[in-house]
């Protein structure tokens, strides 16, 4: 759910500056599609590295980062 506002985020204020809805939305897709992009070239490189065990150890770690992030804001 947080993509749509991330969308407009980025889609709206280069809109305005440009005037080109194509430009808006080329650059939002662009925006959009680095992440999964991202994704495929992770697993390209570390799919034999990546175990449950890895896996579960990334998720406490990013678990943590969440954590102390939400804490620190509230």
């Amino acid at each position: 759910m947080h993509n749509i506002p991330e969308g407009i985020a980025i889609a709206v204020p280069i809109y305005y500056a440009t005037g080109s809805k194509l430009k808006a939305l080329s650059k939002t897709l662009l925006s959009g599609l680095a992440e999964p992009l991202g994704a495929i070239i992770a697993y390209i490189f570390l799919a034999r590295f990546i175990t449950p065990f890895a896996i579960s150890i990334i998720l406490v770690i990013v678990a943590g980062i969440m954590i102390t992030l939400a804490i620190e804001d509230i």
